[in-house]
């Protein structure tokens, strides 16, 4: 019984410490990144939650279609990142509908040679960002 109480308290101190660190060694990072999140306004810190250029292209397709078109994305990389895509673009893109057959399609990623048969560059964010327009629209 004594010996059994005895490796709870010595558990229970590793334990507590072993949290403690976890937590002051994190505290300067935490520090840094609320430091960062204090300086930037709403624009800057949704930009940096996204990461990269992400919310700049949504932005940029933002001001280039109207909000009466269908979109469309056509993503290259993996089927996570896609799907975040696809929900960053239809939650920051909101009055605009998505559809199978869209009046514009955002690439990303995409090389020109890539682009889908019937659609041609609109608009060109950076190299493989593209906004592109259904042919005869």
């Amino acid at each position: 019984m004594f010996k059994g109480r005895v490796l709870l308290i010595i558990f229970s101190i590793i334990w507590f410490f072993w949290g403690a660190y976890l937590v002051v060694k994190d505290i300067p990072q935490s520090l840094e990144r609320g430091k960062l999140s204090l300086a930037l306004n709403l624009e800057g810190r949704r930009d940096y939650v996204l990461g990269g250029d992400l919310y700049s292209f949504i932005k940029f397709a933002e001001k280039n279609i109207p909000e009466d078109k269908t979109i469309n994305v056509i993503f290259r990389g993996d089927e996570f990142g896609a799907q975040l895509f696809y929900y960053r673009v239809y939650y920051y893109l909101y009055p605009r509908q998505f559809a199978k057959n869209a009046d514009y399609f955002l690439s990303y990623n995409l090389s020109l040679a890539e682009i889908p048969a019937g659609y041609k560059p609109v608009a060109e964010f950076d190299a493989h960002k593209y906004l592109l327009i259904k042919e005869g629209s």
